[in-house]
């Protein structure tokens, strides 16, 4: 920027900015520091003689008609397109952002279905969790893991950690998301696969939602098992990665279309830390802590890479 002259008056130094930008000439007024004087800056270099020329006729005749005149069309035009760039913005934020996110995310996708139709069944078929026998391939191991608390009758004890995955049954390290005990744990985990996992699924994809959920299932299973041994089951450890990461896409790349209401978030860490004291019985609160931190650590990479890269 290039100054085109200073003024000791703001309202004349204020009409002759307009009447300039209003003639093509795009340029500003600047107070100084003491706020005795407004300096008018013109943008191009290109424009700089135009403009003296301009300021020198103004200084003549300052009062004269045209040059208020003028300046007030110039601050409408400012207003009418300024207008116009904010209902552009507003129409994307609102309908991208909301309404064409929203009511596309909300569709429940092909796997977060298929997950929630296996839990269902393999609830069923296990009387509500009640006989394990139907569904013994499903829980990580059918072997008391020594020191293990809590645990159910299995076939016998070891000290091997995860005998069958160490012979071949890597299926074990997930399937044990399927297993559920009790309708509220049931109802709790599916209203959340269906709510985050949908979401997930549809904003990032299937083959994306597919690795994660297998990330998720697997770290949070060896957690909890590693902990309490093999008698734990229930998708809680994936929903909380599930809700790991649309907090964490939702607080540092909000652009991004993925979010959640604060009052979720306050939920879902009220009952986490809820759990922990003991109050609901035997809950996989490991699974929970590994999940959320799986979660968590997915969304946040996510957002920073995103982020970084428009910064």
């Amino acid at each position: 920027m290039r100054p085109i002259g200073e003024f000791d008056d703001e309202e004349r130094a204020s009409t002759f900015s307009g009447y300039l930008n209003y003639k093509g000439i795009s340029c500003e007024v600047e107070e100084d520091d003491e706020g005795k004087s407004w300096t008018v800056w013109a943008h191009n270099e290109e424009t700089l003689a135009k403009a003296i020329a301009e300021i020198h006729e103004f200084r003549q005749k300052p009062d004269a008609s045209k040059y208020a005149e003028l300046a007030r069309e110039a601050q409408k035009q400012e207003k009418k397109e300024r207008k116009i760039e904010e209902n552009k913005a507003s129409r994307w934020r609102q309908e991208t952002l909301r309404d064409r996110w929203q009511d596309r995310n909300r569709r429940p996708g092909i796997m977060t279905m298929a997950l929630i139709i296996t839990c269902a069944a393999t609830f069923f078929v296990s009387k509500r969790g009640e006989n394990t026998e139907p569904v013994g391939a499903f829980y990580i191991s059918e072997y008391v893991h020594l020191g293990a608390k809590d645990a159910p009758v299995y076939l016998a004890a070891t000290q091997t950690v995860l005998p069958e995955v160490m012979q071949g049954q890597v299926w074990r390290l997930i399937t044990p998301i399927f297993l559920h005990f009790g309708f509220l744990h049931i109802l709790f985990n599916m209203f959340w696969l269906h709510d985050l996992g949908s979401l997930i699924e549809n904003r990032r994809g299937t083959g994306h939602f597919v690795a994660f959920i297998l990330l998720a299932a697997i770290i949070s299973n060896i957690a909890q098992y590693c902990v309490s041994g093999p008698s734990f089951g229930g998708m809680s450890g994936v929903v909380y990665a599930l809700f790991g990461y649309v907090w964490m896409k939702g607080k540092f790349d909000p652009g991004d279309g993925i979010e959640m209401n604060p009052s979720t978030v306050i939920i879902m860490l009220g009952w986490f830390v809820l759990c922990f004291t003991g109050m609901f019985g035997h809950v996989a609160n490991w699974a929970h802590a590994a999940g959320l931190a799986v979660g968590t650590l997915w969304g946040y990479a996510s957002a920073m890479r995103w982020t970084g890269n428009r910064g």
